[in-house]
Parts: C-alpha cells; structure tokens; sequence
C-alpha cells in the first residue's frame, strides 16, 4: 500500500467510490460483485505466490469474468508501487490500473515489462471525477 499524504489519500479513496458506482451502472457488470478496498481495509482479496493481495477494486462481470483494479495519486505513481502492480498483474484477470491523467506516461512507462496491465486515467476538476476513455 503507498504512503500517501492525507490530501492524497482523500483523493484516492474518492475515486475508488466513484469507480465503484460507475461499475455498478455497466450493463456488463454482476452489480453483487463489485468490491472495494479504500484506505486500510482489507476485505475482498486474491491470493498470488500465497500471500493476500488486495486491490483497490475487484469487479465481477456477467460472463464470470473478473476485473482487478488499482488507483493511484500522483504522488504513488513510482517504482515503490511497481512491486504491488506486478503482483496484481499475476492473478490471471483483466488488470487496470487507473491513474491520473497528468502520470500516464510515467506509469506508462513504470509497466512497460508488464504485459497484463491497462493504464487507465482519470481527472480531477473541482468536487468532479471523470474517467476517461483511453
């Protein structure tokens, strides 16, 4: 899990909220199984290397399949962190990993060796959180 200042943890655990909802609106998605893990909790989880890991996001689709998602601030968006995406990574589903708009290309670049990950951003204007295409 990142160290994040108090601001940052604020932001981060707001997107995952935001993420969630906008899962649940999918027409794709079993909206049973969408399951989050902001700030310190640890509830859904997978197993990798047999160690817990818990994403930020764990999505159910309607076709069985799984998405795992994690989010990232700016200030988490580092080499630190590439330990935590590679594991992830590992667990065999579709892998997001959702950053702000403005360190795409560093995390981009952090998980170029990792072929499993989809860098997916997000921006911030105001109170609002919009998930871009991409």
């Amino acid at each position: 899990m990142a160290t994040r200042k108090p601001t940052s943890q604020s932001l981060h655990d707001r997107v995952i909220e935001e993420r969630a909802k906008a899962w649940r609106t999918d027409d794709r998605v079993d909206k049973e199984k969408v399951y989050i893990n902001p700030g310190q909790t640890k509830g859904a989880h997978y197993t990798v290397d047999g160690g817990e890991v818990y994403p930020d996001l764990i999505v159910g689709l309607k076709d069985g399949a799984w998405v795992v998602e994690e989010v990232e601030t700016a200030d988490s968006v580092n080499d630190a962190e590439l330990v935590q995406w590679t594991k992830f990574a590992q667990i065999g589903v579709s892998f997001n990993l959702l950053v702000p708009q403005e360190s795409a290309g560093r995390a981009r670049s952090l998980v170029q060796n990792l072929a499993a990950v989809a860098v997916r951003t997000y921006s911030v204007a105001g109170t609002s959180i919009t998930f871009n295409k991409n």
